[in-house]
């Protein structure tokens, strides 16, 4: 049998700049597996996970001659120096793009490695800068800490209105990483006076610093706020909602800023009674028609579907469908590919509310809407934007704090 050279070509090398069809396209999934975030890493690589067994069990890569998708996992643990460190091992094993971690302030640090290693990366962090370096290598899919601030102050405001009561006194509880300070900032700065709200008090805690929570408690039930406001550890919340309970009171809802407080670990931590009314915003979550990835997440052991496992079940079909277009290993051909995405429908971008993904010249997704997801009991209902809603917000109380 007599082959052309282009076929002994194919043979000797695999698809076009694809290498061997048999070796893996590496994927690296920098998430926290240790400290306090632990259970972020738990639901981001669940999601990560669930998306590469269907890529390769449908064929992988095809344009890569069926290669299949691997992750690389490093663990981020409790700081930006072991994230930093968790990055550059990871980018030392042959990865065509990256993932991670869900921590603001990781992010941005892990992102500049990704960026001066020229490897393509997402993330779903929300922090503003993440995407306002001049990287081009760095795409998130999630809303800006900015734009989720305004997104549920507005919402928390409508769904009050609907009970034909208002909200006049808050409360600030925050932590000191970015997304809590850059939270904090904006509503003391510009939406407490927009609404009318008055801060009654305003807190900073150091996550996991709170040895007793009863000052902060006798803080909430002097100044009556009707809701406590950005969040801090999910320890340090436990902490205070549990002595609020322990002094005969009804906790006062909290408006949380992250998916870690959508977690099982959170309703575990708290109780199901202390989380009841509670908010979080969050990118995405399960909306109303829109229920087959969270049963995916059920079935693979996590009985709480959130933005954590959602996200990196996306940008794993991203990566993929980018090495596809790109014909290509050559982390620069797929970031020019991620850079070129438009996907509507189908598991790149139904997890997202909008359900479709494109990235603007900065590298944030155009069409980023943020969702406002509510403990009812121990299980959680997505109630806002109202057109995705599952249900309608429960207002156990408005916040009166008398006992």
């Amino acid at each position: 049998m007599i082959l052309s050279v282009g076929a002994l070509l194919a043979a000797a090398c695999g698809s076009e700049s694809g290498g061997d069809s048999t070796e893996p396209v590496k994927v690296a999934m920098v998430v926290h597996n240790t400290g306090p975030y632990a259970d972020t890493g738990r639901m981001k690589t669940i999601g990560a996970q669930i998306a590469i067994d269907e890529i390769n069990a449908a064929g992988g890569i095809k344009s890569l001659g069926g290669a299949p998708m691997e992750l690389v996992i490093e663990d981020a643990g409790a700081d930006v120096g072991s994230a930093v460190a968790a990055a550059n091992r990871a980018l030392s094993q042959g990865v065509v793009a990256g993932d991670g971690t869900g921590i603001s302030s990781a992010t941005l640090a892990v992102t500049e490695v990704a960026e001066r290693r020229g490897i393509p990366w997402i993330t779903m962090s929300f922090e503003d800068q993440i995407t306002e370096r001049g990287f081009r290598n760095v795409f998130a899919t999630s809303p800006k800490t900015s734009e989720f601030t305004d997104l549920w102050v507005r919402a928390i405001n409508e769904l009050v209105e609907e009970t034909g009561q208002k909200i006049e006194r808050v409360g600030i509880v925050s932590g000191v990483n970015v997304v809590a300070t850059s939270a904090a900032a904006q509503l003391r700065d510009k939406y407490a006076a927009q609404y009318g709200w008055q801060i009654v008090m305003d807190e900073t805690v150091e996550e996991g610093s709170l040895r007793d929570a009863t000052p902060i408690v006798e803080r909430i039930r002097a100044t009556r706020p009707q809701l406590l406001l950005v969040g801090s550890a999910i320890a340090d919340i436990q902490k205070i909602t549990r002595k609020q309970i322990e002094q005969g009171m009804t906790p006062v809802p909290w408006v949380l800023s992250g998916a870690p407080y959508l977690s099982g670990a959170f309703v575990e931590a708290l109780g199901a009674d202390a989380v009841n009314g509670t908010f979080a915003v969050a990118s995405a979550a399960p909306f109303a028609g829109q229920e087959e990835l969270a049963q995916k997440v059920r079935d693979a052991g996590d009985p709480y579907p959130q933005q954590y496992h959602f996200a990196t079940y996306s940008s794993m079909y991203l990566i993929k469908d980018a090495v596809e277009r790109a014909r290509s290993r050559d982390p620069k051909a797929i970031r020019d590919a991620l850079a070129a995405t438009d996907v509507s429908g189908g598991p790149a971008a139904d997890p997202w509310p909008a359900q479709r993904v494109r990235f603007d010249s900065t590298g944030r997704a155009v069409d980023r809407v943020a969702v406002l997801v509510q403990w009812q009991g121990d299980k959680t209902v997505t109630v806002y934007p109202l057109d995705r809603a599952q249900g309608k917000a429960i207002w156990p109380t408005l916040g009166n704090t008398s006992s």
